[in-house]
Formats: C-alpha cells, sequence, structure tokens
C-alpha cells in the first residue's frame, strides 16, 4: 500500500481511525521504519509530552524564581511545565518541595490551567501514601505550590535497575494501591504512575521506607471526560501505560489505567525491568498493544506464583479484567505476605488462548467465533466453514484473522504448556485440511497454500516436526499443482520445496531431503531465465543453490558444494550491492559467504577461508553507519567471524566484532524478551567472548559464562528449541568446571532441538561428566551411527573425544586410542576459542573419573 497520510497516522494514534483502515495502516507501519519515524514524531507532540512533569535528576540551572515566604531554592528536577525545588518555608521552619510553573509569565493559558489542574488534584488528596500539598498560590503570574519534601528520593532511584525481594516490594507496592485507591475513591485518575513519581519517606529511627504517590501533572477527574491535559494526546510513560490509554483512547482512561500501572511497577520490582521497553517511545506503544508480557517467573527463577498471577491480572490488555480497584489489588498483595490464599486465578489453558483471540478486535463476529472455535479444539469447526461456503469475503475475512492470531500464538510458544502446544499444532493441522473446501480460483488456493507454510515454520518452533512436514507437503502439493498458471506460482512452489528439504535434512532425514533441494534450484534457475533475470527468483535461486551445497557438503561432496557455493556467492554479492536498504539480503550473502570459507578451511586452504571472512569484515565496516545497521549487522556478522579474526592474526578486529555483536544482541534480547532466538544470539556472543577471554583472563571468563547461563535459563521450561540444546551443551562441557552441572544438562535433553545426533552428544557429555559411563558409551555410540559422515566436523570429533576417554575409564585402551586419533584429525582445523578442543587436552593430562 502507498504511504499513510500523516492525518492517517494522527487518527491512528489517537484512536479514531476506522477499524478496516487501522489495521491496514498498523500492518504498513509493522513493515515500514520511514513511517514508524513519522508516527514517533507525531507521538511526541505537544511539547515533551512523553516525559510531562517527570522529576529527574537533578541539574544545576539558571534564573531560580523568587517565591515570598521561601528561600535557599534549589533545583531537584524538572519535566514537561514544572521545575521541583528543595526550598526552606520561613514561616512553619520546614524544608518542602516546591513546584513552579516552569514557563511562568511567558506559559500559555492550556499550560497554565494544566499546572493549576495538578495542584488541586493532589490538594485535595488526604492520605498517608500521597504526597501531601501543603499550599498552592501564585506571585508575579507564577503559579506554585508546596509539597512534603522526600529526602530518600524516588522509587526509580532505588532501584536502580535492581530487583527488590519478592515480599518487600509486595509490601511496598500495596501501600501505593492504598495511596492509588484513595485518589480513585475522591475522583482523581493519575495516568502516569511509574517507580519516578513514587516517592520514599525515610521515617525516623529507620525502618522500611513508606512510598507516597506523587506527580500528578496527568491527572483526571473521574467524573468527567475532560481535563487540562489535551483530549487527544497519547500521555504518560509508555512502558507503565495501559493498552487503552497508549492508543491515546483518553475517554477509555479510567481507574483500570492505574491498576495496569500498578501491575508494571510491581513488575519492575520484582524483575528489575518494566514489562514493555522497546528501542524508541513508538516501538514500546506497539509492544503493550500488541504483545502479552513475559511472566515474571520465567526472567527471575524463584518468584512466588502468587506474585505472578497478580502481576500478570493487572497488566491483562482487557480492562475488565484487571483487579476491580486498586484495594483489590492490595488485599491480595496482603494476602500472599499474609500467606493466604488469594484472590486471583492463574489462566487456564483455555484462557490463555482465547486471550489471543480476543485481541483480534477488528474481525467480524464471524471470525471471532471460528478463532475461539479453532484454539479450542471445538469439532464445530468443520460445520461452521461449511455455513460460510457461500460467503467468500467472510471466509477470506476468516482465514486473515485466524492467521493472525495463529501467528502470534506461534510466536509465543512459552505462554502454553507443552499440552496445549500439542493441542494448538493439531488444531491448527485441523483447520489447514478444511481449506480445500473454500479454495475458490488459483489465486485463492495460493494464497492459502503460502500461508500454510508460514504456519509450518511456526509449528516447527513448537516442536511439532511431523504436523509441519504434512503442512508442507500439502501446501507443495498444491503449488506444484497450479505451477501452470504463473511465475509467481511456481516461485511459490520452489520455496516449498526449499522449506521441505531443510525440515527434512534437519530432522536426520537427509536422503529424502536432497530432491527436494534439486528441484528448488530446477525450478527457479528456469524462472531466472524465463525472466530475464529477475533479481526476486535471482535471490531465491542463490538461497536454494546455498541449501542444496550444505547438503553435498555434508555428504562427501566438497567439489559439488564449492561450485554452489560460489554460484550462490556470485549473485548475493551483486543483490547486495543493488539493494544495500535490504537486511535479508546481507544475511543470504552470509550463509553462502561463510559455507565456502569453512568448507575452505576443511579442505586445508586457510588464505582463502581467512579472505571470505575479511570480505564480510570489510562489507560490515562499510555499513557501519547506516541507519539499519543493527538488522544488517544481525544478518552479517557472528562470533565465527570474530573467532575467524583472532586466528588470523587480527586480535583487534576479533575485539571489534565481538563489541559489535555483543551491543547489538544485547539490544535485541532486551526489545524481544519473548524471541528465543534472540536470547540465543545474545548468549552466543557472551560465550565467545568469554572464550576469547578465558587464556589470560579466567575470572572474567567465568562471569561471561554465567551471564551466557543466565540468559538462557529463562527458556529451560519452554518448547523444545535451540535456547535449550545451547543451556544443555554449556552445563554439561564449559571450560569453566565450576559452572558444569551435568545433571542439570541431562534433563535439558528432551528439549533440546537439533539434528538427532546432537541431543545424543549432549546426552554422552553429561552422562560421562557423572561418571555414568556405560550410559555414555551407549548415547555416543547411537549419536555416531545416527550422524554418519554428514556431521559438522566438531559434533564427530567431540563425540569421539568423549566416547575415547568413556572408553578409557571403562578400561578398553586400544579402542580409545583409536577414537582419540580421529577426534584429533576431525578437530584439527577448530581454533583456540574452541571448547571441544579442552577435551583433547584432557586426554593428555590423563583426568581421572570425576
Amino acid at each position: 500500500m502507498p504511504h499513510p497520510s500523516e492525518t492517517d497516522l494522527r487518527a491512528l494514534l489517537d484512536g479514531g481511525l476506522d477499524p478496516d483502515r487501522a489495521e491496514t495502516v498498523s500492518d504498513h507501519l509493522d513493515a515500514c521504519p520511514d513511517c514508524r519515524d513519522v508516527a514517533e514524531r507525531l507521538t511526541a507532540v505537544p511539547h515533551d509530552l512523553w516525559a510531562a512533569l517527570a522529576v529527574e535528576g537533578g541539574r544545576p540551572r539558571s534564573g531560580v524564581p523568587t517565591v515570598p515566604g521561601y528561600e535557599d531554592l534549589e533545583e531537584l528536577g524538572r519535566g514537561g511545565c514544572g521545575v521541583v525545588y528543595r526550598a526552606f518555608e520561613r514561616a512553619a521552619g520546614r524544608v518542602v518541595a516546591l513546584k513552579v510553573l516552569r514557563a511562568g509569565a511567558l506559559a500559555s493559558p492550556a499550560e497554565h490551567a494544566w499546572f493549576l489542574a495538578e495542584a488541586r488534584a493532589a490538594a485535595r488528596l488526604r492520605h498517608p501514601n500521597v504526597l501531601g500539598v501543603l499550599a498552592v498560590g501564585e506571585s508575579y503570574e507564577l503559579p506554585y505550590y508546596a509539597m512534603d519534601y522526600m529526602p530518600a528520593g524516588s522509587l526509580a532511584a532505588r532501584l536502580d535497575g535492581a530487583p527488590m525481594a519478592p515480599a518487600e516490594a509486595a509490601r511496598l507496592v500495596a501501600a501505593v494501591a492504598d495511596g492509588v485507591q484513595h485518589a480513585h475513591e475522591n475522583g482523581v485518575i493519575h495516568r502516569d504512575l511509574k517507580p519516578g513519581n513514587i516517592l520514599l519517606d525515610a521515617p525516623p529511627g529507620g525502618g522500611p521506607a513508606a512510598p507516597r504517590v506523587s506527580d500528578f501533572g496527568m491527572a483526571k477527574q473521574a467524573d468527567s471526560s475532560r481535563s487540562a491535559t489535551p483530549s487527544q494526546a497519547v500521555l504518560g510513560t509508555p512502558s507503565y501505560m495501559a493498552p487503552e490509554q497508549a492508543m491515546g483512547r483518553s475517554r477509555d482512561v479510567g481507574p483500570a489505567a492505574d491498576v495496569y500501572a500498578l501491575g508494571a511497577v510491581l513488575y519492575e520490582l520484582l524483575t528489575g525491568r518494566p514489562p514493555f521497553r522497546g528501542a524508541s517511545p513508538y516501538e514500546t506503544l506497539l509492544q503493550v498493544g500488541r504483545d502479552e508480557p513475559v511472566p515474571p517467573r520465567r526472567l527471575r527463577a524463584g518468584l512466588p506464583a502468587d506474585l505472578d498471577v497478580i502481576c500478570l491480572k493487572c497488566l491483562d490488555k482487557d480492562p475488565r479484567r484487571r483487579y476491580p480497584s486498586a484495594r483489590a489489588m492490595a488485599d491480595d498483595l496482603r494476602a500472599f505476605l499474609g500467606r493466604r490464599p488469594i484472590a486471583a486465578r492463574p489462566l487456564g489453558p483455555i484462557g490463555r488462548l482465547a486471550r489471543w483471540a480476543r485481541r483480534e478486535r477488528k474481525v467480524a463476529a464471524l471470525v471471532g467465533t471460528s478463532l475461539l472455535l479453532l484454539v479450542a479444539g471445538l469439532v464445530a469447526t468443520t460445520a461452521l466453514w461449511r455455513r460460510a461456503e457461500s460467503r467468500g469475503a467472510d471466509v477470506r475475512r476468516l482465514l486473515a484473522s485466524y492467521t493472525r492470531s495463529t501467528h502470534l500464538l506461534l510466536r509465543n510458544p512459552q505462554l502454553l504448556s507443552v499440552e496445549e502446544r500439542a493441542d494448538l499444532a493439531k488444531a491448527v493441522e485441523d483447520y489447514q485440511a478444511h481449506l480445500s473446501e473454500v479454495a475458490g480460483d488459483a489465486a485463492e488456493e495460493r494464497r492459502m497454500a503460502y500461508e500454510t507454510l508460514q504456519l509450518a515454520a511456526g509449528i516447527v518452533d513448537l516442536g511439532d516436526r511431523a504436523t509441519a512436514g504434512r503442512m508442507v507437503r500439502r501446501a507443495v502439493a498444491v503449488l506444484g499443482r497450479l505451477g501452470d498458471e504463473g511465475l509467481e506460482y511456481r516461485h511459490d512452489y520452489a520455496e516449498g520445496c526449499s522449506q521441505l528439504g531443510n525440515l527434512l535434512a534437519t530432522g536426520g532425514r537427509e536422503d529424502e531431503a536432497r530432491p527436494h533441494f534439486e528441484e528448488a534450484v530446477r525450478v527457479l534457475s528456469d524462472l531466472v531465465a524465463l525472466s530475464s533475470g529477475r533479481d526476486k527468483y535471482r535471490g531465491a535461486l542463490a538461497g536454494a543453490q546455498t541449501n542444496l551445497a550444505q547438503w553435498h557438503n555434508r555428504h562427501g561432496d566438497p567439489a559439488g558444494a564449492e561450485t554452489l557455493y560460489r554460484e550462490s556467492l556470485a549473485i548475493n554479492r551483486d543483490l547486495v550491492a543493488r539493494y544495500p536498504e535490504d537486511p535479508m539480503r546481507y544475511q543470504y550473502f552470509n550463509w553462502a559467504c561463510r559455507g565456502l570459507a569453512w568448507l575452505l578451511m576443511s579442505r586445508g586452504d586457510r588464505e582463502g577461508h581467512l579472505a571470505l571472512m575479511r570480505e564480510q569484515l570489510e562489507l560490515a565496516r562499510r555499513m557501519r553507519d547506516h541507519p539499519n545497521w543493527p538488522r544488517i549487522a544481525r544478518n552479517l556478522i557472528g562470533p565465527d567471524l570474530a573467532r575467524a579474526m583472532d586466528e588470523g592474526g587480527w586480535p583487534d578486529d576479533a575485539a571489534r566484532v565481538l563489541a559489535w555483536g555483543r551491543e547489538l544482541a544485547a539490544r535485541a534480547a532486551a526489545e524481544r524478551p519473548n524471541d528465543q532466538e534472540a536470547a540465543v544470539e545474545y548468549a552466543s556472543w557472551l560465550a565467545a567472548e568469554g572464550s576469547r577471554r578465558r587464556p589470560s583472563e579466567p575470572d572474567a571468563a567465568r562471569e561471561l559464562f554465567r551471564r551466557a547461563i543466565g540468559v538462557l535459563s529463562p527458556w529451560a521450561g519452554g518448547p523444545p528449541g535451540p535456547a535449550a540444546a545451547d543451556l544443555a551443551w554449556m552445563l554439561a562441557v564449559c571450560p569453566d568446571p565450576s559452572l558444569r552441572d551435568p545433571a542439570r544438562a541431562l534433563a535439558l535433553v528432551p528439549l533440546a532441538e537439533g539434528p538427532p545426533a546432537y541431543p545424543r552428544l549432549i546426552a554422552g557429555a553429561a552422562l560421562f561428566e557423572l561418571g555414568r559411563y556405560d550410559e555414555a558409551i551407549r548415547e555416543l555410540d547411537a549419536c555416531l551411527a545416527v550422524a554418519g559422515s554428514a556431521a559438522p566436523d566438531f559434533w564427530r570429533g567431540s563425540a569421539l573425544a568423549y566416547r575415547a576417554l568413556t572408553l578409557r575409564k571403562l578400561g578398553d585402551a586400544t579402542r580409545a586410542e583409536a577414537d582419540f586419533l580421529a577426534a584429533t584429525a576431525a578437530l584439527k582445523d577448530r581454533g583456540r576459542w574452541e571448547w571441544d578442543r579442552d577435551l583433547l587436552r584432557r586426554w593428555e593430562r590423563d583426568e581421572p573419573a570425576p
């Protein structure tokens, strides 16, 4: 679609765009960074309302005002309209906090009204947990008001990014909720609760600090739809905003918005971070409206389950499902503190899934009903489809809604238990089986088949390869039948062949994968010829060639692999030069370049290997200042590039690559807490830096390894995936023995995703470390039998090395020696950073049994 107008963007942010248009514009924003930048600028109007009236850390300012009756003014902080000073009140002989209107006599009538509204809202409240207003006045057209002075500072300063003890957090937020309840009972809704607006009163003689709610600059009267703030502005602090507030629907913002903010504050106290925090205010608003918060217990192991439930109830997207009042939340927190049952209950399987369905607000009743039937796994789905056969438009909208909502579930598998993931996979497959009943023409069949391929990729993330395989085969069969309809049909068919080949190869069915890879290359080569070299088809061909090259390399045909890699790399070099703005082009280039580089290394061509790795580095250097650098870098560089630079004698370049990677991966993990791949990427960079520093800085390396384990640990209870596999490997073989936990590693093996040989290798290593040698031999034998010659050298070499060590423990010196020699040959090209080389050193040390 063309770029939306500024009028449309403003209407979307204000919640005034009609549902269909809002959906279209939202989809465009997801894909267009330029329009996101425009939208972000729009959300910053009027003046600095993102931080309006927030008291920040003190900075000396000139031009201290004169306010009769107050002296020794010292600035504490300032926000959008006000400046706060520490001052001495002569008449009462006490220190107070004095807030004045920043613009003074130059303030607009709206700013003047806003400031007075804040003063009046705060002055009508009298409660131990609300900051008291002592006086309101105006001097020479400068409005001001005096408040109790809190020398202990704000809760934000107390936190400083570190979580609190659960009981302390519960006690503190319960007291804040009492103050908020008092405000609500007096008709005042705060609308900007956050740690920076909660001040701490240190009691005389010590004891726990008492919180005071402050800063009512965003408050409105509950019995009025009007306030001093602009009615359609997005007001507040994005990380603590309720969804209805984030979308600018000010008429919908009531006490439930403050309950949401209380939950966000509790979340931060428990985890050290707010529930949503994007790279920009706009990204945060998107997360607030679109994403579910990561349960606090996933971010901090050992948190009491009741606090998890209380947090998530406050943070429900639907205001009606939150606590009915701040008092109800406080009651549950005190029930937790008193070790009594809380009133809130965790969502059950249907509740969690249905919550996603309720998020699709803009579709017809037919859509909502069908989606609920889908996620609940009800057999009435078929009947509903058949009743809808005559309503083509409704059916298309139903499918679109189903696809969007299911993608949300599939991208967030941590919300589902193992049983629920299995139910979802079955529901998706059953639902897809009905598509043939509504396919009215070739274009419709093609679209449905393509969406099936997308959904199958999500099913793989749930760990159900069998269901995903059936879905992909069905879609490929449909697309193959439609090939004569046009070039785009053949393109989608070829992409489906590649997807099926990768699914089979990663599932250990290599022989079945090859014909699908070859078919993709054949079809796409024809398309390139028929289209006179259309770049879309050339890019797809390069990807298919890389897939087939990897297959040949795994199966002992390096010459065939090299030819395909070089053809793919030539295309990708050209496309990177032609489309430098497209981050995905760098990923495809990286796959081909890195694949060829490691193939050359395996053949002893170290110079050729290093030349290709330096080509990647030089490309990264050229793009370092590009506005899209974060996405480009994540697709272009990896820890292996840093290793290659170090092995090639360029340690400064190695350190530079590691610094780039760690910085970007840390940011991505913080911005995408629900994304398992982001966690895996960040942990890999930490482990790589630890490996580099291990020889000379063992303590620093240990801390980096510990952090990597910490990044992966929250995913230990999630769906099968790469995080569980990497965590299990680290716990089994970490080069720092103090961090090894082979028993825990063994428990994670069922969740370790990867080729069949990989979980066997992890299990064999963990069993060896546990001294269970007979079991270790069985797992390592099975690993080598499954892997065969197609396994990467470092897997096969590691398995052989562990088997050599195990056989020696069992007294079989002859076989142990043979395995050790084979392991040495397989690992000969591994660099000094690589952990598997430690296995060879352990052999040389003749390490005793654990």
